[in-house]
């Protein structure tokens, strides 16, 4: 499960091959329910939604958001002046 904020839930239906499910709205946007082949891919594709997204759960989503998230801020942190 998945939260997305009103604003990427066009975007998240357009180009997700994951199967999404609305299930309640809160906090400016709604859950959803997905069906995907790949825990991995997920976390990268809600990743890619910044702050206008949040893994809910399985628990092992959310720790691969965080790691990805955790590298990506390690390869921006090279070089910063």
């Amino acid at each position: 499960r998945v939260w997305l904020a009103k604003a990427a839930q066009e975007r998240a239906q357009r180009e997700s091959y994951a199967t999404l499910v609305a299930e309640r709205e809160r906090n400016g946007g709604a859950e959803f329910s997905l069906t995907t082949f790949s825990l991995e891919w997920l976390a990268r594709w809600v990743l890619s939604f910044g702050r206008d997204a949040e893994a809910l759960e399985p628990a092992r989503l959310r720790r691969l958001v965080r790691e990805e998230a955790e590298c990506v801020v390690k390869c921006h942190a090279k070089n910063s002046s």
